[in-house]
């Protein structure tokens, strides 16, 4: 089993903006250890009203519940603050968790862009 600092060093996240489009790209475990970190990196991102915002999870290994927590704030955010946001999963493991609790239902998902 790996401590929280050896899991949170395989967590990484990249955000890039450019002319009213933001993207914030995962890799590694989303979960209890890294959860505050990408909700640092978003808290990060300014989107104006009108942008979008993609949080892309293709490349995210393992999602729990509390990623999925982030995952809700982020849209809860984006629909008060008028930006739209998208979230890419390709074949990952959170493309199963959003879809399991049905927030796909709730939220722009898509398999990719």
């Amino acid at each position: 089993m790996h401590s929280p600092a050896e899991r949170e060093g395989q967590f990484q996240v990249s955000v890039t903006t450019d002319a009213g489009s933001h993207r914030v790209a995962l890799s590694g475990e989303l979960d209890i250890a890294t959860a505050d970190q990408l909700t640092e990196s978003l808290e990060g991102v300014r989107p104006a009203s009108g942008d979008r915002m993609v949080i892309d999870l293709s490349a995210v290994s393992f999602m729990d519940s509390t990623g999925l927590r982030v995952l809700i704030t982020a849209n809860r955010d984006a629909t008060a603050a008028g930006y739209s946001l998208v979230i890419v999963t390709g074949e990952s493991p959170a493309k199963r968790v959003l879809e399991l609790t049905r927030m796909d239902e709730h939220m722009q998902v898509v398999s990719s862009l």
